[in-house]
This record gives structure tokens, sequence and C-alpha cells, in this order.
């Protein structure tokens, strides 16, 4: 299935197997220079009637070939990349991999879920705990942390992936949002098990967010 996205210019001011793959296409990829905008800083997508963007933290951009559509949701793949001056002219290039982020937008909206109260009391009891779990495992999950901070929802995730050639970091963060009456929520995940990797991705996945909220609210 084709996905449009649409590129935003940059301005001065289910999937765990398809996780895998990345993994493993990014690490083998290295720093390769790209010269087409495949690699933008922000997208826009389609929501139902509502268009969203989404835009990268510092350091990283939308790799758009490894977007996603499934059943009421779009996931996109954000990657570590560096803006380049050569001789042809400003490009885009891959560094090697230091985190893998993803933003999930959902489509439908719930009557009984429209704040970060209401996302809690779901995702914290059954069945709606099982959202916060990574695809492909049964693996027992267990939540470290959970805070509500300007309309951010975090979670630190212990959980153990499949067994794979890159193996990740049994720690994750999630963090769930609204914008414009949609659910989004974007995970972080890198290779090191220590407690400063994981305040360094908490603070990653919160510019993500920050930046993506801030976009949506300009944009109105």
């Amino acid at each position: 299935m084709k996905l449009l996205l649409t590129i935003i210019p940059r301005q001065t001011s289910c999937f765990f197997k398809h996780m895998i793959l990345v993994v493993m296409f990014l690490c083998l990829s290295g720093c390769v220079e790209t010269v087409n905008p495949s690699l933008p800083k922000a997208v826009s997508l389609q929501s139902g009637e509502k268009k969203l963007i989404i835009v990268s933290p510092m350091g990283f951009c939308v790799d758009q070939r490894l977007a996603s559509k499934g059943k009421g949701s779009t996931t996109l793949f954000v990657i570590d990349c560096v803006e380049v001056n050569t001789s042809n002219g400003l490009v885009t290039r891959r560094r090697p991999l230091s985190a893998v982020l993803t933003a999930t937008v959902i489509d439908f909206q719930s009557p009984n879920v429209k704040s970060i109260d209401s996302l809690v009391s779901l995702l914290t009891i059954k069945p709606g705990i099982n959202f916060l779990s990574r695809g492909n495992t049964n693996a027992l999950l267990k939540v470290h942390e959970i805070e509500s901070k300007k309309d951010l929802l975090f979670f630190l995730i212990e959980q153990r992936g499949s067994d794979i050639d890159v193996k990740q970091s049994d720690f994750f963060w999630r963090v769930f949002f609204f914008v414009d009456g949609r659910i989004i929520s974007m995970t972080a995940s890198n290779f090191s098990h220590g407690t400063k990797s994981q305040k360094k991705l908490k603070k990653l996945i919160g510019e993500f967010a920050s930046n993506t909220m801030v976009a949506n609210r300009n944009n109105r």
C-alpha cells in the first residue's frame, strides 16, 4: 500500500517485525548519502479528516520509505541523520543508529478517552495495558515509571523482545498525547540498559513529542 506523506519545509526558528527489519537495515547502511527528500525533518499525514504534522528531534529525520499504514493507524520511523554541505549542495546522510524512534497516529477517536487522566486509566489496567507491549512477544511487561508532564504521558517499560541479531535494550519509553483529538503514541528504544542512557532517551522522546505538539498548534 502506498502511503502519501507531505514534506514540511525546515523552518529556522503488528509493528515489531517491521522494527526488526528497520534496525538491521540501518545498522548495515551506516552513513549513506541521500540526495532526494526522503529524509525530511518533518512530514504531514492525513488521519481521517485531520492533517497532522510529525516533527523529528534534533539530529533525526523521518524515513518515508519505512512508513506503514495499518488498520486504523499510521506508523512512522525516525532515524539518525545529518545535513552536510557538498559540491552538489546540502544533502542528508544517514548516521549510525543510536536509537529507534517511532510515531503512531491512531485514526479513531473515543468519547471516553479525551484526556491524559483517561489515558492513565486505560493503559494501567487490563486489557489496556497490552497497548504498552512490544509486538510479537508474550514476555512479561513491567512498568517502572509513569509521569504526566505538560500534556504528555510517559511510561518507562521493561520487556524482553524477540531474539534478533541486533539486541535492543529491554527498557524502552512510550509517550502518549493528543493532537486535535487524535491519540499519538511514540516509542524510543536503544541498545544500552544503563540509567544514564534511559534519561537521555526520555529527553529525546520528550523533544520528539514536544516538537510535534508545537508544530500542530502553530498550524491551526
